[in-house]
């Protein structure tokens, strides 16, 4: 059996969120867990094209939030 290689643009994804009250917090800054959903759905989208198969994320090491994403900023993840 051939082995078929991929390269990351065949894999590549991105996602835009425009910050609204519903995704922040108190002081007006995003929540760090919706933020992490974020990415996991991101990553999950990006694995699952890339490997051809279901994939589940069994960790994350770390997560640091060192900026504020406030209300009607665009973040974009890719």
């Amino acid at each position: 059996m051939e082995r078929t290689y991929k390269r990351v643009e065949d894999s590549q994804t991105e996602q835009t969120y425009l910050m609204r009250p519903c995704y922040l917090n108190r002081y007006g800054n995003l929540f760090g867990g919706e933020l992490m959903s974020w990415i996991d759905e991101i990553a999950s989208i990006v694995s699952m094209r890339h490997s051809e198969s279901d994939i589940t994320t069994a960790a994350v090491d770390n997560l640091n939030l060192s900026l504020s994403t406030l209300y009607e900023f665009i973040l974009i993840i890719f």
